[in-house]
């Protein structure tokens, strides 16, 4: 891993990633598609439960479903996730992770769609 300062604004952030992933034509396709099966099921995953949650209103029961598959997944992230935050010395993120996971998953999106649109074209 590398050492870096970390970015202090959303845009800064957004404008960094927004370079980042210009580079990903460059990948060999396996990696690629790996990655956009991960994503995508991650988004597949909170879109569902989404879903489960909204339907509680017809069945009660469908409610404690959705809460029972997000603190499963929760559960599942702090457990696996945990190793490798100590190794990046970063053990104070670990329990955030239920609540970054998500908010990765939609910038990633976010920063799909808007490249899609307009490419960046700065590097520094």
């Amino acid at each position: 891993f590398t050492w870096s300062e970390p970015k202090t604004t959303w845009m800064s952030l957004l404008r960094q990633k927004r370079r980042h992933q210009t580079t990903a034509n460059l990948y060999r396709m396996a990696s690629k598609i790996t990655l956009s099966l991960y994503s995508g099921s991650i988004l597949l995953f909170y879109i569902s439960v989404l879903l489960l949650f909204f339907n509680a209103l017809s069945n009660p029961n469908i409610y404690w479903i959705s809460l029972g598959l997000l603190i499963l997944r929760s559960a599942y992230l702090i457990g696996f996730m945990g190793p490798i935050f100590s190794r990046l010395k970063s053990p104070d993120l670990r329990p955030w992770t239920p609540l970054l996971e998500p908010v990765l998953i939609y910038m990633q999106l976010v920063i799909f769609v808007w490249n899609s649109v307009s490419k960046p074209n700065h590097w520094n």
